[in-house]
Parts: C-alpha cells; sequence; structure tokens
C-alpha cells in the first residue's frame, strides 16, 4: 500500500486545541484511556502503530514508564515528530498492514485514531493481533455522532461533517464486529465522541472483562 493511499496527520489538532469544548473532549478521551491502561499488568513491550504527531505516544508513556516503547507511522515527517518529542522511542516508518515484527513480539498493540485512515483497516488489526502477545487497545471516530458534532461546530459542511482524511466509519456494533473477526472485546467505553476497545489475543492476557 502506498503513502498516497493512506491520508496522515491531524487536520485539526483536538489534542493542542484551546477550545474548552475541545479540551473538554480530550480530557474525556484521555481519562478514558488512561483507565485502560491503569488495568494492565506486566507490559514490557509496546508498540503504537500510527502514532501521529506523538501526542498519545507521550501521554501512554508516562502511563507505562517500565515499557520499551516502539511507535511507527506511514509518514517520515509524523514518525520524526513523534522521535522528537518522545526521547528514548524507537520511531519507524512502516506499512500498518505489514508490521515488520515477528508474532507476539509485544505485550501492548495501541491503535489509537488510526483505523479510520486506512484504505484495509481489517488488515491492519490483523497485523496488530499478530504481533501482540497480549493486548490490543483500539480507538475510532464513533459516526455518525463524530458528523453530526462537526456539523454543530460547522466543520467540513460541504463534506456532511466527514474530517478529511476519514476514510473509514463505524458504529459500536460495527466496530465491535471488526474487532471480533481476530480479538476477544474485554472491555468497551464510548468517550465522547469516541469508541474504544480494550482487547486481548484469544487465550492471552489476564485482564478480566469489565462491567
Amino acid at each position: 500500500m502506498s503513502t498516497e493511499a493512506t491520508p496522515t496527520g491531524n487536520y485539526y489538532d483536538k489534542y493542542g486545541s484551546r477550545n474548552p469544548v475541545a479540551a473538554w473532549l480530550m480530557g474525556g478521551f484521555f481519562a478514558h484511556l488512561g483507565r485502560c491502561l491503569d488495568r494492565l499488568e506486566g507490559v514490557e513491550s509496546v508498540l503504537d502503530v500510527g502514532c501521529g504527531e506523538g501526542d498519545v505516544t507521550g501521554f501512554v508513556r508516562d502511563a507505562l514508564p517500565g515499557a520499551e516503547y516502539f511507535a511507527l507511522d506511514i509518514d517520515w515527517d509524523l514518525a520524526s515528530r513523534t522521535a522528537c518529542a518522545n526521547p528514548g522511542a524507537h520511531c519507524l516508518v512502516s506499512d500498518a498492514c505489514r508490521l515488520p515484527w515477528r508474532d507476539g513480539a509485544f505485550d501492548l498493540v495501541l491503535g489509537i485514531e488510526v483505523l479510520e485512515h486506512l484504505p484495509e483497516p481489517a488488515r491492519a488489526l490483523e497485523e496488530m493481533a499478530r504481533v501482540s502477545r497480549g493486548y490490543v487497545l483500539v480507538s475510532v471516530p464513533n459516526e455518525p455522532l463524530w458528523r453530526i458534532l462537526n456539523m454543530m461546530r460547522g466543520s467540513y459542511v460541504t463534506r456532511w461533517g466527514n474530517t478529511p482524511g476519514h476514510v473509514q466509519h463505524w458504529g459500536r456494533a460495527a466496530f465491535r464486529r471488526l474487532l471480533q473477526r481476530r480479538l476477544e472485546v474485554m472491555d468497551e467505553s464510548r468517550p465522547l465522541p469516541w469508541l474504544m476497545a480494550l482487547c486481548r489475543t484469544p487465550a492471552r492476557g489476564s485482564v478480566e472483562p469489565g462491567a
């Protein structure tokens, strides 16, 4: 898959926005992400697929300070920015659908805000599951709520609220079906306006199902 086929980066800097509503939404997102990470034990290696500008990379590294951290993006500039912002992380350029690691190489694999950008999300998720020996933690926009909120703030109106670069769209049921093709879903949450799921590879891991 070529880099031209995969839209990358953020058209709107939701992580760094000073808009109070955006900041509140991102606060909820990171709170849910943190609760998922708090449930994990014995995580010594992490792979962040589609690291983007490195904001999530930094958050997860702070939450799991003892883990060896690898991050990749298909965009060289984004991978470089992540490396600069996260000294000590191993950052590289690679395709999410062709991860250059052996089976079961990592305790935790992240796919945070990446699947919606990919022409072949199921294939990328298969790769994430393959290189995980424990857990996969993923998030995507919750549709159609994501588009509705964009329209309400007057963004991307001519695109019916669809953020440029988003080529895949899931509601809760469809997202769960995608995950269950390869993973065991342990916990689901809906930090407005996202879907987030903590999963594990079948017959592996020690996290008990959430309430």
